[in-house]
């Protein structure tokens, strides 16, 4: 009976020995926590460039770490086919003028009515909603000493470590060196599809080693009945701009002379009048008119809705149409 107990003592101090060590092995959590906060915490704003492989599409992104945003999309073709975008103007200037943007200051989020509808947009109550539309998800860098705060963090057998933050369906996994390898994120975390946003080529010379070079992106929604809806990949390159002057500042849809942060179809028009005529853009935007071509020049007001003429009388209220158009498409519906 005392042999038992001996080989029994034995063993159970092994045992616990041997969990111990594979205790002491595991880094703490919260020291981990802390290097990813110490990481990334100089980076208080960021503009990152996407550029589709093989294709003339641009997405550039900015983001600040209070979470204001903001995204704009250009694409070649979608001008080119534009029937208010002049194929001339397109070519151009495509890569300065946006058909679609989101921009959020912290507390509203401002978005395009309509694909190149000019500068007439409709402003929204909170952040960018679904959180899908948030450019701050693919632009993560300035937030992640703030997310290491709160997140749930855990260690990954392949190595390296993962991030979740639930109420934002957000995912993120870090490699041994803390790099951003993947973010996922999911409108519902308890059903299928998501979009995740895949990083690599970290490496190159000269660069922010903390951030990537490459982009692969995938897109995979599934219908309620499980039917696949949406399956989409796409490759991009990756430029990023440290400088957090001109990130605040692409972040903001009004600049502080009240003038919106955007070329539009119009701009571009009356810069190509410019380049023809020989005049300068401001003698041509101030213009009454271009020979044939009218400048259409307006002025909108987000509060009230009202799009005014280039000599300030009254021209249509943008929110009357726009309650009009789904009051028609309901009636057909």
């Amino acid at each position: 009976m005392i042999h038992i107990q001996l080989l029994l003592i034995v063993f159970l101090t092994g045992f616990v020995s041997l969990f111990a060590r594979a205790q002491s092995l595991e880094p703490d959590l919260q020291s981990v926590r802390q290097q990813i906060i110490e990481k990334y915490h100089d980076i208080s704003a960021l503009s990152l460039e996407e550029k589709l492989d093989e294709v003339d599409d641009i997405t550039q992104i900015s983001v600040a770490r209070n979470w204001a945003c903001a995204r704009q999309l250009f694409n070649l073709e979608i001008l080119k086919n534009n029937p208010i975008m002049d194929e001339a103007d397109a070519i151009e200037d495509w890569r300065e003028v946006p058909f679609n943007f989101t921009f959020y200051d912290g507390a509203n989020t401002t978005i395009g009515s309509t694909c190149l509808n000019r500068y007439i947009e409709r402003a929204v109550d909170g952040v960018p909603h679904p959180w899908g539309a948030n450019p701050v998800h693919s632009c993560i860098w300035p937030t992640l000493a703030d997310l290491a705060t709160q997140g749930d963090l855990a260690s990954i057998a392949e190595g390296g470590w993962s991030l979740i933050i639930p109420d934002r369906g957000l995912t993120i996994v870090f490699d041994e060196q803390l790099r951003v390898q993947m973010i996922e994120h999911k409108y519902d975390m308890t059903k299928p599809g998501s979009i995740t946003w895949n990083y690599s080529g970290y490496d190159e010379e000269g660069k922010d080693s903390r951030l990537p070079t490459r982009l692969t992106q995938d897109f995979v929604y599934y219908g309620d009945d499980g039917s696949l809806l949406l399956d989409y990949h796409r490759n991009a390159s990756l430029v990023f701009d440290l400088d957090p002057a001109r990130a605040n500042a692409l972040i903001s849809f009004r600049r502080p002379d009240g003038s919106v942060n955007l070329v539009s179809p119009n701009a571009a028009m009356a810069r190509r009048i410019a380049r023809e005529t020989g005049k300068s853009f401001d003698e041509v935007v101030n213009a009454s008119s271009c020979g044939p071509l009218e400048l259409g020049v307006e002025r909108y007001d987000p509060e009230t809705g009202n799009v005014y003429k280039e000599d300030g009388t009254f021209y249509f209220n943008a929110k009357a149409l726009e309650a009009q158009d789904l009051s028609e498409l309901e009636a057909q519906s």
